[in-house]
C-alpha cells in the first residue's frame, strides 16, 4: 500500500509546476517582450523613412514638371519650403554640348534642370536630387 500512495503522490505533483519553473518562464517573457517592442519600434521607424523618402521623390516631380509652366525656364537658383518641413531648391543652367547648342540660327536651346529636396529635420536625411534636359527658348 505504501507503493501505491507514493505513486498517486507523485503523479498529482508532477501535473502542475513548480514556483521554480513559473519564475523561470516569467524572466525569459520579461527579457523577451522588450526585445520584441524593439524590433516593432525599429521596424516603424524604417517605415516611416520610407514615407518620408517618397513623399520626397513625389515633391521633387512635381517641382521638375512645374520648370517651364508654372515657374519660368530661366537660368538661376530658386528656392523655397514646403509646408510639411521639407525645403526645395531648383537649379536652371544651359546645357553645354556643342552638338546641341552649335545650330546657327537656332531658337530653342536645351536647359539642365535639377531639383534638390531636403528634409529640415533631421538634417542629415539624404536629399533626393532629380536632373533633365529640357528644350526652351534662347535667352
Amino acid at each position: 500500500m505504501s507503493l501505491r500512495a507514493n505513486n498517486a503522490t507523485r503523479s498529482a505533483g508532477s501535473a502542475g509546476f513548480t514556483i521554480l519553473e513559473a519564475l523561470v518562464a516569467l524572466a525569459i517573457v520579461a527579457v523577451s517582450v522588450p526585445a520584441l517592442f524593439g524590433l516593432f519600434q525599429g521596424g516603424l521607424q524604417s517605415a516611416n523613412k520610407v514615407r518620408d523618402s517618397g513623399l520626397a521623390v513625389l515633391l521633387a516631380q512635381s517641382k521638375l514638371a512645374g520648370v517651364g509652366v508654372e515657374e519660368r525656364l530661366e537660368e538661376g537658383q530658386r528656392s523655397g519650403r514646403f509646408g510639411n518641413g521639407l525645403a526645395w531648391e531648383i537649379i536652371v543652367r544651359r546645357f553645354d554640348d556643342d552638338t546641341a547648342n552649335s545650330t546657327p540660327g537656332a531658337v530653342y536651346r536645351l536647359w539642365e534642370i535639377t531639383v534638390v529636396v531636403r528634409q529640415e529635420d533631421p538634417p542629415d536625411a539624404p536629399p533626393v536630387s532629380l536632373t533633365t534636359l529640357r528644350l526652351g527658348g534662347r535667352v
